[in-house]
């Protein structure tokens, strides 16, 4: 995780394997600035600069506000609002979210609105923890993964889901054992790679 002041004054958090592109200075006109994978922004208030967020074909736009946005998975990107309001704007439609609420930007590119997330668990990654609340094997391995810079291998299909709330800072071996304790998966660390299968 990566932590960051702009030039404005606004700060960002980065999560694993994730970027942000922006200028060195702001010039006069919109705070522009491009995101890939998960971030986490605390923007520093100036009406007269409206700040913009772009990820893909998706712009938030800003006054002063907390939100965090992932896009890690390209075919829902989301936008959890905690204070202040934005508007998301994907091609020709635009939603404007209110603090608790999140914007969900489709692979087609259809924006909803999802009136209740569960905020503990968008925002379990910036205060150093895993949460899973019914996760697949699949999306909590991509988070890990993500964390551990490691490849994951499935020998069995895995069809329950999960629900922990783990710290970051363990080392992978302890993480893992900690999955095992459910009595429904194994795991094999292999060096860089980790292999799951049924218990």
């Amino acid at each position: 995780m990566f932590h960051l002041h702009l030039a404005d004054g606004t700060e960002v958090w980065l999560d694993a394997l994730s970027s942000i592109r922006f200028p060195g200075a702001f010039p006069k006109g919109d705070r522009i600035v491009e995101v890939n994978g998960q971030a986490y922004f605390e923007v520093a208030k100036n009406p007269a600069q409206p700040f913009k967020v772009k990820s893909g074909r998706q712009v938030i736009e800003v006054l002063g506000t907390h939100f965090n946005i992932n896009t890690y998975n390209r075919e829902m990107v989301r936008t959890t609002l905690l204070e202040g309001s934005v508007k998301v704007q994907a091609d020709k439609s635009a939603i404007v979210i209110q603090p608790g609420q999140q914007a969900v930007l489709s692979a087609e590119l259809r924006l909803s609105t999802n009136a209740s997330p569960d905020l503990d668990e968008v925002m379990a990654w910036k205060n150093g923890r895993f949460q899973f609340n019914g996760n697949t094997m699949e999306e909590i391995m991509d988070e890990i993964a993500r964390w551990y810079d490691i490849k994951v291998v499935y020998k069995d299909k895995i069809n329950e889901t999960f629900v922990a709330d783990i710290n970051r800072n363990l080392p992978i071996s302890k993480l893992l054992s900690l999955l095992e304790m459910t009595h429904q998966i194994k795991f094999v660390i292999d060096g860089d790679q980790v292999t799951v299968t049924k218990w």
